[in-house]
């Protein structure tokens, strides 16, 4: 199976649910693989065995631990971290800011869906930030990264006016895990890339969707 690293776009031939590029040293899953338990445990296990155990990586251990056992959102998190990271580097955007925001961008779900019944984005912006802000005291962060960090949260599927380049680098990457997730659980058409690449703030953004679409 042919695979091209979104990354680096170098092709490799691989079976294996958990791609470690060669060329970039990317980690990333291989989306031609049906979603499953196995898939995302495998996946996730790979993942933080993997990533270097220092800030702001570290939050995606706290994270892991808060979702506990739902493996789907602790996938989606992670991927959103990683390719929000790699938009970061090439925009040139804050790491320690865009990292920790895709890590806990969706925190307040489980939250949401105990008070409201309902994980809908509005609850999930009202119930992430206070979880976050918990998270990220634990660590001992500070406050301008709290802040920061929460803000974006707090707003990360409803867009401002203006924008800061770390929000951007998030919200681009949340719009491609949420594209393959479309694909991958509700049958939405791969040929509607060229449809929402509009919505994308990022040129970083619009890229890695466009080469990770020819492997999904």
């Amino acid at each position: 199976m042919k695979i091209i690293c979104p990354f680096c776009k170098k092709n490799i031939e691989t079976e294996s649910s958990t791609i470690k590029c060669e060329s970039c040293s990317n980690i990333f899953p291989n989306f031609n693989k049906e979603y499953s338990e196995d898939f995302f445990a495998d996946f996730i296990d790979d993942y933080f065995e993997y990533i270097p155990k220092i800030f702001p990586y570290t939050v995606g251990l706290k994270m892991r631990e808060y979702f506990e056992n739902d493996l789907k959102r602790i996938f989606h998190a992670i991927n959103v971290a990683n390719f929000a990271r790699h938009i970061a580097i090439k925009e040139k955007a804050d790491l320690n800011i865009v990292v920790p925001c895709g890590y806990l961008h969706d925190i307040g779900i489980k939250n949401a869906e105990k008070k409201y019944n309902s994980s809908a984005p509005k609850y999930q912006e009202i119930e992430g930030p206070p979880v976050a802000k918990n998270i990220l005291n634990s660590m001992n962060c500070s406050k301008n990264l709290i802040e920061e960090v929460c803000d974006i949260i707090a707003h990360h599927h409803s867009p401002k006016d203006e924008e800061t380049k770390n929000f951007k680098c998030l919200y681009d990457a949340d719009l491609i895990v949420n594209w393959i997730d479309g694909i991958k659980e509700r049958n939405v058409k791969k040929e509607n890339v060229e449809k929402i690449l509009h919505l994308f703030y990022t040129e970083t953004g619009k890229d890695l969707l466009l080469t990770i679409s020819s492997n999904v």
